[in-house]
């Protein structure tokens, strides 16, 4: 079996169902400071002289969006590009055929794939992981990140490129920014073009067409604060929100938090079977959501009828790394439901998924 995916266009790596979650105009709107123009060329030195190379940062960075504009820059030079499958072994089979290979968030690759760049020594390969990942990387790989790729850094911002970052997206969304709001939320980002992002989304997904102060001054500082008022938002005191999280953080368990369509509905009604203890037929379940419906607005699409955390960040929250409204309740399912039972509850519905939705569908696709 192949070990990648070719991308046939850039146009599949961004967009609502790209593979790097990222907005489809980022390629025409990315802003480069001195340390993003450097990196970008950096990183395309190496690619053309055979090397590997890992972009890393802090959370929140820019990091992907980087590896989008270096491999939008490969495919303008000639190069073809492709998605590592993830749990696969890699070999060198793609030198040959001039294939540089990606994968964003490399800590999180399956063991058997990691272990594989150490025993086969694959070249052209580009990936991304945050700094405070890199010991955990380490121990996956079994020798220095540095061993096996040249290290590219992203480094946090400056609040004029945040403001024009801010101002580029939400001009591209159709969204007017007040300039008071915008100096508020530029110092609330941290210094991480993340957060503007996350706000250019909460507005869209929320529809509102204008950034006023009053929006501003009620989002908090911090983007793990910020994902929790998200969540807070749509889950509330909704008579569903231990459900509705319990599916959400079961998503930190997939692979590149994503998850298939018919498996999140089935892991929902799995949830609401433990946490309310009663059976009610399946479509009863989830039309009777409201909280569903709204938090799946918030996830972003993949490919192959799927859907992902919009950020890594997400994932940190549903992991109990927050200190917001929802950290209490997020703490008491991770007591209650230690991995193991996470791990049951998947089992449960991914058997309820296959049996009442996947086996039944006539798409080969999904």
């Amino acid at each position: 079996m192949s070990y990648y995916g070719v991308i046939n266009s850039p146009d599949q790596l961004v967009g609502a169902e790209g593979f790097l979650r990222l907005p489809s105009y980022i390629y025409d709107e990315f802003v480069f400071d001195d340390n993003r123009s450097k990196a970008l060329d950096e990183a395309i030195e190496h690619i053309k002289r055979g090397e590997c190379v890992l972009i890393i940062g802090k959370a929140g960075t820019g990091k992907t969006a980087l590896l989008s504009m270096v491999l939008r820059r490969l495919m303008d030079m000639g190069y073809r590009v492709a998605k590592v499958i993830n749990g696969e072994v890699l070999r060198r089979d793609h030198e040959s055929a001039g294939i540089v290979l990606f994968y964003d968030d490399i800590p999180g690759m399956d063991i058997r794939s990691l272990r594989s760049i150490v025993e086969n020594r694959p070249r052209m390969l580009i990936a991304t992981s945050r700094i405070e990942l890199l010991d955990e990387l380490r121990s996956k790989l079994g020798e220095k990140p540095d061993s096996i790729f040249r290290i590219v850094l992203v480094e946090e911002m400056a609040e004029k490129y945040l403001n024009e970052i801010l101002s580029r997206f939400a001009r591209r969304e159709g969204i007017e920014v007040k300039p008071e709001a915008a100096d508020v939320v530029v110092k609330k980002a941290g210094r991480l073009p993340v957060y503007i992002w996350q706000v250019i989304r909460d507005l869209v997904i929320s529809r509102r067409n204008v950034l006023d102060i009053d929006f501003a001054n009620k989002i908090p500082e911090g983007m793990l604060e910020y994902v929790d008022r998200i969540l807070w938002s749509v889950v509330g005191d909704a008579d569903d929100r231990l459900e509705t999280l319990l599916t959400l953080m079961t998503m930190t368990l997939m692979p590149e938090y994503e998850m298939h369509q018919d498996l999140f509905d089935a892991v929902y009604i799995e949830a609401r079977r433990e946490i309310k203890g009663e059976e009610a037929p399946p479509r009863a379940v989830l039309l009777g959501s409201q909280t569903l419906n709204k938090i799946r607005r918030y996830l972003a699409r993949a490919p192959h009828y799927s859907f992902r955390l919009p950020h890594d960040s997400w994932a940190d929250v549903l992991m109990g790394k927050s200190r917001g409204l929802l950290s209490g309740e997020i703490a008491e399912l991770l007591y209650i439901f230690p991995e193991a039972s996470f791990r049951e509850l998947l089992r449960k519905a991914a058997e309820r998924a296959f049996e009442e939705a996947i086996s039944k569908s006539k798409d080969p696709n999904r």
